[in-house]
């Protein structure tokens, strides 16, 4: 029998008014857990598992929970009720696993992210890809995250989610064509969410979850002297150049690859020496990597000394506290950098991904900041190219409060005596692996521009990321290498 649920009332607020209508024998409407029983195969206690979530985040889930199962049934609609209840990967449903939430991450768009049921009836987040991936950021970076999080647990602990399943799915011609690992959900706020959802979100609570967070990141992590070592690098090869400045020319490259549509946008712009953004015109990105060449032995000045633990993607998302326990225990630390293992990494990089997250919020999730692509004007004589970094007034409040915390975000690292400490005992100063921080925060506003080049073909959202990285390299060329 074939089903066409259509919807008579939506309530985001009430979802006990919510109905699916259903031609039934006995032609009466379905309740909203009926309606999740029939066609997606879940128990009544399992749908409210899945909604009963505490406090705002728990609301928020509830109501794009509701959007997408009425927007799965309808899609769904023509499908055989053998068929009704997949959604997701086949490989996950034969193994067990029951999907009804699939998130979209501000992440890589080739990594697929699933709040699940799993074959042991616990609620659980699926890390999932079948794709290689932009830089390997797809099917390589989920086999390294989920070892490196395997070899994180004796310094972290409880911090990191368990891993209870890790299925690899190997080709005929043993080449893996997916791999997917699941981790324990426990219902948590982000420090992300705090600032973007909860409408009591203050400065001042916002630094003492963040001065918690880093006080257990210090002690579990980054004041481990025995795994730290020496970069060992100088030179041209020194660990700033190749970790760095190669990658944010291989990054700036790749906008103008033929493969994307966008090429020519991206390779008018990058031949300019003027980027002019919103009428003050600043040195544009290309130029501004020619100027790092010139001053190398200032950039070489800023080396870190030693390399060690860290969690390589420390961004705002990825660190949150356990809902209903006293922050000072509540911390869980989650998606840490897929690197291979024993690799040692630059604090001063997470440093960095922490000030990139306040802007990345503000453009990948809530679209405040955006450069639209008809405001893109190029003189080709004069080599000046103009573009218009526009704000959504109807969130400016979110806004404020993000750029305000981040030019608080200095100040307050400076002042955290245990992080201080810890790179002191590593051979470092504060304005050291603060300029790093800088730079890794600039690099990596440009580093997820070709990555959304998919999630919005117009280039807009790569644009956005294009203007915004210039203007924190600009500040660090001034600040820093003194030129400007």
């Amino acid at each position: 029998m074939e089903i066409e649920p259509t919807v008579n009332q939506i309530s985001m607020d009430e979802l006990s008014v919510l109905e699916l209508k259903v031609p039934a024998v006995d032609n009466k409407p379905m309740t909203y857990l009926e309606a999740l029983s029939s066609f997606l195969k879940f128990s009544d206690e399992e749908a409210l598992l899945l909604i009963n979530l505490p406090g705002h985040l728990g609301n928020r889930l509830a109501r794009e929970s509701v959007r997408e199962w009425v927007q799965l049934l309808q899609n769904r609609s023509s499908l055989p009720t053998t068929e009704a209840s997949r959604l997701g990967p086949d490989i996950l449903w034969q193994l067990g696993y029951k999907i009804p939430k699939s998130f979209k991450t501000s992440g890589s768009t080739t990594i697929r992210t699933f709040l699940a049921i799993d074959p042991h009836d616990r609620l659980s987040v699926v890390k999932y890809s079948d794709q290689e991936g932009f830089e390997e950021n797809g099917i390589p970076w989920l086999r390294k995250e989920a070892a490196r999080m395997e070899e994180y647990r004796f310094y972290l602990g409880h911090h990191v989610p368990a891993v209870f399943d890790r299925v690899e799915v190997a080709a005929q011609d043993d080449r893996d064509s997916a791999f997917f690992y699941s981790m324990e959900y426990r219902p948590f706020e982000t420090l992300s969410e705090y600032l973007l959802y909860d409408p009591a979100a203050t400065g001042q609570e916002f630094f003492r979850r963040l001065d918690v967070a880093l006080n257990q990141q210090v002690e579990m992590l980054y004041d481990q002297p025995d795994t730290w070592i020496s970069p060992n690098q100088q030179g041209e090869n020194s660990y700033v150049q190749t970790f760095y400045l190669d990658k944010f020319k291989q990054r700036l490259a790749l906008l103008t690859d033929p493969i994307n549509h966008t090429a020519a946008m991206f390779a008018s712009l990058i031949h300019a020496d003027t980027l002019t953004i919103n009428g003050i015109p600043y040195t544009n990105l290309p130029r501004l990597l020619e100027l790092l060449d010139i001053h190398k032995d200032r950039i070489n000045q800023i080396e870190p000394k030693l390399l060690g633990l860290a969690h390589g993607d420390g961004h705002l998302g990825n660190m949150g506290f356990e809902i209903g326990k006293p922050i000072e225990n509540g911390l869980v630390l989650f998606d840490l950098r897929g690197v291979d293992l024993s690799t040692r990494m630059d604090i001063a990089y997470d440093i960095g991904k922490l000030a990139f997250s306040f802007l990345h919020a503000l453009v990948d999730r809530t679209h405040a900041l955006t450069v639209p692509v008809p405001s893109l004007e190029v003189n080709e004589e004069t080599k000046e190219v103009s573009a218009r970094l526009e704000f959504d007034a109807s969130q400016i409040d979110k806004i404020i409060l993000h750029i305000a915390l981040r030019n608080q975000l200095e100040g307050f690292l400076q002042n955290h005596q245990p992080l201080v400490a810890v790179l002191r005992k590593m051979g470092e100063e504060s304005e050291t692996w603060l300029a790093r921080a800088k730079l890794t925060e600039a690099m990596q506003l440009l580093g997820i521009a070709p990555d959304r080049l998919e999630d919005d073909p117009s280039g807009g959202t790569a644009m956005t990321y294009y203007v915004l990285s210039t203007l924190v390299l600009n500040g660090f060329l001034r600040s820093v290498v003194g030129v400007l």
